[in-house]
């Protein structure tokens, strides 16, 4: 999924930005593939890069949701900072999402945001682990990432979608 108007890193210009309809499209993929929701919260999870976090919660949409759909208050996101939930889709923020620099403009960065239901990853902490791989007949490719003792795997990848937009330092 794209943000704005971009349909490759190529034409992804800085007001290609991830935006309340990017996370809008990227839950109805994973809808209409079926994804299962992550439970308890029976909601979907996306992990942006902070400048993604930050074009999003700058946005007048988001504030607006936030302040008609959230508490009154000390404790409105808006407040405190919280991420919070989006039509049913828990948002996270971290810096461990790659931010790139565009070949077609030195002012403009991008990132990959990540939305996914159940199943879709795996995470294992084990002292002596031991993972067997293997292709589907339907030619799912896996992969696998391995660092000090854990191991990130994605189990299946119509449960995944990446959300690539402009992700700009706004203190540059």
């Amino acid at each position: 999924i794209w943000g704005g108007d971009a349909t490759s890193v190529g034409d992804m210009d800085v007001t290609d930005v991830l935006s309340l309809t990017t996370l809008n499209k990227a839950k109805a993929k994973l809808v209409s593939d079926n994804a299962p929701k992550v439970m308890p919260n029976d909601v979907y999870v996306c992990i942006m890069n902070t400048f993604q976090a930050y074009d999003l919660f700058s946005s007048s949409a988001w504030q607006t949701a936030v302040r008609d759909g959230q508490v009154r208050g000390d404790t409105n996101p808006l407040f405190t900072g919280s991420l919070g939930i989006w039509n049913g889709i828990a948002l996270y923020e971290t810096n461990n999402v790659t931010r790139t620099q565009s070949a077609t403009s030195a002012a403009n960065y991008y990132s990959s945001a990540v939305m996914f239901g159940a199943r879709a990853m795996a995470y294992v902490t084990k002292r002596n682990w031991m993972w067997k791989e293997y292709e589907k007949p339907d030619g799912r490719r896996f992969a696998i990432y391995v660092s000090a003792r854990k191991a990130y795997k994605i189990m299946n990848s119509t449960h995944l979608v990446e959300l690539t937009t402009s992700a700009v330092d706004p203190n540059a």
